[in-house]
């Protein structure tokens, strides 16, 4: 495809992605997946995710309905626990957090279809997804979270840097989901023509367990960052570690490890940081 003719295609999907960001944003603060804060913060991930076209914000939209699905998942025991705040809707911090690395990429991949590119692209979405599932699957589990880098420490639920099987088993699921749903795109690609699947070049099927692996990874490293970085407190009380400063129990918390990097950095570190490993590890090659 000519340079004149994609940067045709941008700008049309440019203009079309803003209009369709801005609704879907205003919905979104409707349904409570985001909150009116993050409105802006959505329409601007939105629109740098449709750069790359309709299959890019396919691959993205389903990511977000089956984040909603999870969040939404034991919504009362949740509340009961004290970790129930994204039940309001995510912040424009959440929402950056988690769109601006894929925004990014989509917007590369615009200007230079690449299969290299998308490969990471689709890295990105699978370790946020692989994130999310383990926090709002894990947070169910019956066991007492460990932390990862000290797995004798029992943890609130809820808290940074803690792992349960359930969870694990969670996030193993949610980057399998994104797979999937990148390779049903891939099947589905040349059905729709070059003008709307140019930009929509992954790995072989052969590849994808190694972008699920990778997905997953993000997860892991997100949680040894959580352990390593965030601010931690103990409840005298229960005799937990968490993040909260009042646990959920009510009794005042006392601060045993000193940290400024919130939740938000930490997931965009780890999935900076698989990213840095998938470059390594995924060799460029031409779309």
């Amino acid at each position: 495809m000519s340079g004149i003719k994609a940067m045709q295609y941008i700008a049309y999907y440019f203009a079309i992605g803003l209009a369709a960001s801005i609704a879907l944003a205003l919905a979104a603060v409707k349904l409570r997946v985001i909150r009116r804060s993050a409105a802006l913060a959505a329409v601007l991930i939105g629109t740098l995710i449709s750069l790359s076209g309709p299959f890019t914000v396919a691959f993205f939209i389903i990511f977000l309905f089956l984040s909603t699905i999870v969040t939404r998942l034991g919504a009362g025991r949740k509340v009961e626990l004290g970790v129930g705040s994204d039940l309001e809707g995510r912040t424009s911090r959440q929402v950056l957090a988690v769109g601006i690395v894929p925004g990014i990429l989509s917007a590369a991949v615009a200007l230079l279809p690449s299969r290299y590119l998308m490969d990471l692209l689709v890295i990105a979405v699978a370790a946020s997804s692989a994130d999310t599932w383990a926090s709002e699957v894990g947070v169910l589990s019956r066991s007492r979270p460990r932390l990862i880098t000290k797995p004798w420490i029992r943890l609130s639920p809820g808290t940074s840097g803690g792992v349960t099987a359930l969870g694990e088993l969670g996030s193993m699921m949610g980057s399998a989901a994104m797979v999937l749903a990148a390779l049903a795109l891939t099947a589905a690609a040349p059905l729709a023509g070059p003008a709307y699947a140019y930009t929509w070049l992954t790995a072989p099927p052969s590849d994808y367990p190694a972008l699920w692996a990778l997905g997953y990874v993000g997860e892991v490293l997100d949680s040894v960052l959580g352990a390593l970085l965030q601010p931690k407190y103990f409840c005298p009380k229960c005799g937990v570690t968490t993040d909260q400063r009042i646990h959920h129990c009510g009794a005042e918390t006392i601060k045993i490890r000193w940290g400024v990097v919130t939740n938000e950095l930490v997931n965009l570190l780890a999935t900076s940081a698989v990213l840095a490993l998938a470059a390594v590890l995924i060799h460029p090659m031409p779309p």
